[in-house]
């Protein structure tokens, strides 16, 4: 590859959390070039791109709101979006998966039957647990948000949030709703 300026690189509007940026480690100090990820540099976000739905009565992975977490360390987790319940008014529940030995604190809002009902908070203390009920409207489309910090411990895996229908019907998760991630320090 012939040397270039980095200005005359071609730019990546929408760079992978995977991707591996150059950085100068302890500058004031011992300087030395290692590498970062751009998620432990800077967190991330992600969003549906389609509509998510299950008649699943358990917590189900909601495909493509989920991002990877090495052992020992910190998120702050915010997850921002709409849902609704086809044919019943017993609505769906959330939770948010993580690897085993996992700590959580954070809260969950959601609204009822309508979208003007004000939004309700409730605790989420327990990873992989169902929270409480949501959307309670047939067929209504209900804002919801999630806040929370995990705390990961000796296992890596991944943080995923999870739906569940209340009863057998059509559980939905919108398209363009989206999570926000930062990792906030190590164990």
């Amino acid at each position: 590859m012939a040397q270039k300026k980095i200005t005359e690189l071609s730019a990546i509007t929408t760079p992978p959390l995977t991707d591996v940026l150059p950085i100068v480690s302890d500058p004031g100090g011992t300087p030395a070039t290692s590498k970062i990820t751009k998620q432990n540099l800077v967190g991330g976000s992600i969003s549906l791109a389609s509509n998510f739905t299950t008649t699943a009565l358990t917590a189900t992975d909601i495909t493509g709101l989920t991002f990877s977490v090495a052992a020992n360390e910190i998120y702050s987790v915010e997850v921002y979006g709409t849902c609704s319940k086809g044919t019943s008014s017993e609505g769906l529940k959330l939770a948010i998966g993580c690897p085993a030995s996992a700590t959580i604190a954070g809260v969950q809002y959601g609204g009822a039957a309508t979208l003007a009902a004000p939004q309700v908070p409730s605790l989420i203390s327990a990873i992989n647990t169902l929270g409480t009920t949501l959307s309670t409207g047939i067929g209504v489309q209900v804002a919801f948000k999630l806040v929370c910090r995990v705390v990961n411990s000796t296992n890596a895996g991944s943080i995923k949030i999870q739906v569940a229908s209340v009863t057998a019907n059509t559980a939905t998760i919108f398209a363009g709703t989206y999570m926000v991630f930062r990792k906030c320090s190590n164990i």
